[in-house]
């Protein structure tokens, strides 16, 4: 699937007015203790059959999707934690003929564990003639009622089953409105007795993916909320509980990226449903027991959900500046204002490419140097990965953006033989340096810059300390090639080029990344090879962890800890002979996306 990078090139701010989103309290009536031990008994919580299909075949008509095969899994591991038998039929395997077949052929096995099956799709979706599909593996958009799955017959074959209580989270329409099939939607939809369906839209509306969270944004909250999020103060995540949650977190989060989705509740029921429980409860233990509810909760005491889930990036470095990998969720620990905020979402970047911006000071202070960053940057480009993402730019007196992210390495020389003679004398280091990481950081998996410069700054209105903090901000780790040692350049005091050594060791040091000095060109080859292992080899891995926390206050800094999750004493990371390794993190929250 060829990856879509979002161009840093002309990029444009929407800024939307924020409307005020709808405030559910959560349900503070517990459920009597008797009934959560019965269901603390049975084996099983029920059978979910979970439906993903993101890969559609050429001429289709349906444009592919990114994340619902991901959905999948996600939701898989956490309706198996409930005790639910899960069937997940993902992509090829997903015809109409196989969802039904599973389906029926699932019956018994709902009714031994109670008689609840939850059904769940994530793909296209689409109104044809007042009837409602959803677009299978096997679909065509120019036959919708031959080859789509109609909703009414996931009920129906639910119904033949033998299935008492039926729950369907329907996530779809997921392409975006400039995209493929267009704005098609679900129309409103009752369901017989028994049923209850979630929609991640409401009628002639679109759903929507979000390259941040990396997930459909229906799907996102639907998955936060069964860890956790939605439970009643008795720890217990019921239907009911758990729409109030998505409904409200995901009107509110698309609102903030100035646009508007709205989930749509339909069907009927005798009585609410009892889906799963908050991790780590037990039969009359309320959430406020737990230190890592969303927040303390009594049985007389209402919470509101107001605030979307924030994101940070977090770095774990050695003492050398290298990435330390594979630690694991649970050693991670978010504290605001002394309290722990529950992590709804972790994941720790293995992407097999990178994205690379290249920045080179290219000015007449010293031509010769500049050549040679040119040069150094022509070299780094062919000891890249073929699937790595590059971009150029440079600057003097202002920054300029020579190509945006491409993977064709014909075009990225090409740019770099234009440079023949720099045209100004001066240098905006900081400007540039802090526009470039400004624009990529909303960019997911690897990055780095890669700056290849002098370290001094003649122009900039920034200041050295603000762009040291949009750096943090922005996230993105910097690997600085610079001419040394200091004395022999041109222009300037020993003392001016002592300082732009330390700019540059500061500005690589504090975003994850490493700084480099050369005497000869020939040092060249072993710097970029070791900026290239740093990409990609082992360790040395540029990238990191992404947490997504729920703020129990919106007010307040944010502390990471690691800790060890059986006595929450401070972590300790060993080298394989078994010796302490000296570790520092680099935090970078990103409020602003959210």
């Amino acid at each position: 699937m060829n990856r879509r990078l979002a161009a840093f090139l002309f990029s444009a701010v929407l800024v939307v007015p924020l409307a005020l989103t709808q405030v559910r309290e959560k349900r503070v009536t517990p459920i009597p203790e008797q009934q959560q031990q019965q269901f603390d008994r049975q084996r099983r919580a029920g059978v979910a059959i979970l439906v993903g299909v993101g890969k559609y075949p050429p001429f289709s008509g349906f444009n592919e999707l990114r994340y619902p095969s991901r959905d999948v899994d996600q939701l898989a591991a956490e309706l198996e934690k409930q005790r639910y038998l899960v069937i997940p039929i993902k992509e090829a395997d997903a015809t109409r003929q196989a969802v039904l077949n599973a389906i029926e052929q699932s019956g018994d096995a709902a009714q031994s564990a109670g008689g609840s099956m939850v059904f769940y799709f994530t793909g296209h979706g689409f109104e044809d003639h007042g009837a409602n599909y959803l677009a299978l593996h096997d679909a065509a958009a120019n036959r919708l009622s031959e080859s789509g799955l109609a909703v009414k017959d996931v009920e129906s074959a639910m119904q033949r089953a033998g299935v008492t209580r039926r729950v369907l989270w329907i996530d779809a329409c997921r392409n975006e409105p400039s995209k493929g099939i267009g704005n098609r939607s679900f129309a409103r939809f009752e369901a017989a007795a028994g049923t209850r369906i979630l929609f991640s839209t409401k009628a002639g509306s679109v759903s929507y993916e979000d390259d941040g969270l990396q997930d459909g944004l229906f799907t996102y909250y639907l998955l936060a909320g069964l860890r956790g999020a939605a439970a009643g103060p008795d720890g217990l995540i019921t239907f009911r509980d758990l729409t109030d949650y998505v409904v409200d977190g995901v009107e509110g989060h698309s609102l903030k990226q100035g646009r508007r989705q709205i989930p749509y509740e339909a069907g009927e029921s005798s009585g609410d449903f009892l889906l799963g429980r908050a991790m780590g409860t037990t039969a009359g233990e309320t959430v406020s027991d737990r230190p890592t509810a969303p927040a303390p909760v009594g049985a007389n005491t209402t919470t509101h959900v107001t605030s979307a889930p924030v994101q940070v990036s977090v770095s774990v470095l050695n003492s050398e500046g290298r990435l330390i990998p594979s630690i694991s969720r649970e050693s991670f620990r978010v504290m605001k204002n002394t309290l722990p905020q529950p992590i709804v979402k972790f994941s720790e970047s293995k992407a097999d490419f990178a994205t690379i911006a290249i920045l080179i000071e290219y000015s007449q202070r010293d031509s010769k140097e500049s050549q040679q960053y040119v040069e150094a940057a022509g070299q780094l480009l062919d000891g890249l990965n073929a699937a790595d993402y590059v971009a150029i730019a440079t600057f003097d007196l202002s920054p300029k953006i020579l190509f945006d992210f491409t993977t064709d390495r014909a075009t990225a020389h090409a740019a770099l033989n234009r440079l023949v003679t720099p045209a100004f004398s001066g240098s905006s280091l900081f400007t540039a340096v802090a526009d470039l990481a400004g624009r990529m950081k909303n960019v997911q998996g690897r990055k780095a810059i890669v700056l290849f410069a002098s370290g001094m700054d003649t122009f900039s209105k920034l200041t050295f300390d603000r762009t040291r903090a949009a750096l943090k901000e922005a996230g993105v780790p910097i690997f600085a090639v610079s001419a040394a040692p200091s004395s022999i350049r041109l222009g300037g005091s020993s003392l001016d080029h002592l300082q732009a050594d330390n700019q540059l060791r500061a500005f690589a040091n504090e975003t994850g990344g490493k700084p480099f000095f050369f005497k000869s060109s020939f040092e060249l080859a072993n710097i970029n090879s070791a900026i290239k292992d740093a990409f990609h080899d082992g360790e040395g891995a540029v990238g990191g962890y992404t947490i997504f926390y729920q703020p129990s206050d919106p007010e307040g800094d944010i502390r990471v800890e690691l800790v060890k999750p059986q006595t929450n004493e401070p972590l300790r990371i060993l080298d394989p002979k078994g010796a302490d390794i000296k570790y520092r993190m680099v935090v970078t929250q990103q409020a602003s996306s959210r």
